[in-house]
């Protein structure tokens, strides 16, 4: 494989693993394998030249973003979206970038359809592999998807079973132009590069939340004061906290005074990670000195 100038090798054919071109034209557990002569039909320049865009990004954030820009030029589509979530809560999404949505779609899916069919994104095609929504007959399809015009759909899930956070991607088009067999195949082939691309930006950004909840637990604050203040530090307003953790916002609120209080800070502005630590480090040698 060749070495472009940022360190991304090139892929095609014979660099495909067949195992992992799987992909279910349905939501089923039961994938079919990709035709492997439709390997060698795929547009692995293109491919390849997105993967060298993408691969640029150093934040979740920006590679969600730069995801949505660049892959209209493999698979064109009318509005997309990149979900990172939670496995286990995959009604709370831990970030969610849309490009040309349409006004009100993703407030009505998380206000009313997450709850409705709570199992429907837990479903395996949609976790781990990419599932065709088009197919689906249910009300989520025809009730909600085609209310805002969307006629075809297709998500690339890489999402383990059981505690794992990871994305999802969803192509929606309002045209009457499905996405092919040789569409679906390459959104596929993107899934490996996608899912090391992911790690590598979310893996600082974990270590970070991490060392920052280990700090929050050393300066005395519960579990769930902890998730506020990580929350805060997302810059989620109150009401946004209250909805994300399903409590009230005045309890929201009461942590907010309370995680206050006891890192000695005064307003948002003074919780930053810094403070956090600062306390921390301060509480652990005030203890051995006790």
């Amino acid at each position: 494989m060749d070495e472009t100038g940022n360190g991304f090798s090139r892929i095609g054919p014979a660099s495909a693993h067949l195992a992992e071109l799987s992909y279910s034209g349905f939501i089923t557990d039961s994938p079919r394998q990709i035709d492997p002569r439709l390997l060698e039909l795929l547009p692995w320049r293109k491919i390849n030249d997105f993967l060298a865009v993408v691969g640029t990004e150093g934040s979740l954030e920006g590679l969600a973003l730069r995801v949505l820009r660049e892959i209209g030029s493999l698979l064109p589509f009318d509005y997309g979206i990149f979900a990172v979530a939670d496995a286990r809560v995959m009604c709370q999404p831990i970030l969610l970038v849309d490009l040309h949505t349409p006004p009100g779609l993703l407030d009505e899916y998380f206000g009313h359809y997450i709850n409705v069919d709570p199992w429907f994104p837990r479903l395996p095609s949609i976790l781990r592999g990419v599932a065709n929504w088009t197919l689906l007959d249910c009300e989520f399809t025809h009730d909600f998807l085609r209310r805002y015009g969307t006629r075809h759909s297709i998500v690339l899930g890489n999402l383990k079973e059981a505690s794992d956070v990871g994305f999802n991607i969803a192509l929606h088009r309002m045209t009457r132009s499905g996405f092919r067999e040789r569409e679906m195949a390459a959104f596929f082939a993107l899934r490996p590069h996608l899912r090391n691309l992911f790690s590598l930006v979310y893996a600082p950004q974990k270590a970070r939340r991490d060392r920052i909840a280990d700090a929050l637990r050393a300066c005395g604050l519960t579990g769930r004061e902890g998730e506020v203040v990580l929350l805060l530090c997302d810059r989620l307003s109150a009401g946004e906290i209250a909805e994300r953790l399903k409590i009230s916002r005045r309890t929201v609120e009461k942590h907010i005074e309370h995680v206050y209080l006891r890192l000695r800070v005064h307003n948002r502005k003074g919780l930053n990670e810094e403070t956090i630590l600062g306390n921390a480090l301060g509480n652990a040698l005030g203890s051995r000195r006790a």
